[in-house]
């Protein structure tokens, strides 16, 4: 699976991102959302896209494929549209997400209060450690996870083996 962060956009929109090969790839609903589209027009808004600008995937075990955007696409999407949303939106990519991406790897809601002011940098550092923490404790439970369905299928192949031998 892919490895996602999500980020908030005006404290109320989650937009999730997907990493793929290095390049940020974002959760066509929840980019849409953010630029003020209703869902039931995203699948034209789509189709305005180039096909290496859209791409389906699944992004989580057991949930069913997603479209994503990429960097591209967004911009596309966000330097078309006159929505004031959309506006607000693609102020909020260009000036702090894709920099900070870009820069750090990483993107820490919050990081563009410290630079205002309106964050403390000891706050913004708890609150790096504590997205870090819930990152660490999710990827511990995933691995978890994966050991158990590995044992459960070398235990299978091994059956399998052992009833295929003869003495």
């Amino acid at each position: 699976m892919s490895n996602v962060s999500i980020y908030k956009f005006e404290d109320t929109t989650e937009i999730r991102v997907v990493e793929i090969e290095g390049n940020p790839w974002f959760v066509a609903k929840d980019a849409l959302a953010g630029m003020g589209y209703p869902q039931t027009s995203h699948a034209n808004i789509l189709k305005k896209l180039a096909d290496d600008e859209v791409i389906l995937k699944q992004i989580q075990k057991g949930v069913r494929s997603v479209s994503l955007i990429s960097e591209s696409g967004l911009y596309k999407l966000v330097m078309r549209s006159d929505k004031p949303e959309a506006q607000r939106f693609q102020d909020w990519v260009t000036r702090d997400v894709l920099p900070a991406i870009r820069k750090d790897g990483a993107y820490i809601m919050g990081e563009e209060k410290v630079a205002t002011g309106e964050m403390d940098e000891d706050a913004f550092v708890l609150k790096a450690i504590e997205i870090l923490q819930r990152k660490i404790d999710r990827l511990s439970s995933e691995n978890k996870q994966l050991t158990t369905e590995r044992d459960g299928l070398s235990s299978v192949v091994g059956q399998r083996s052992s009833a295929g031998m003869t003495d």
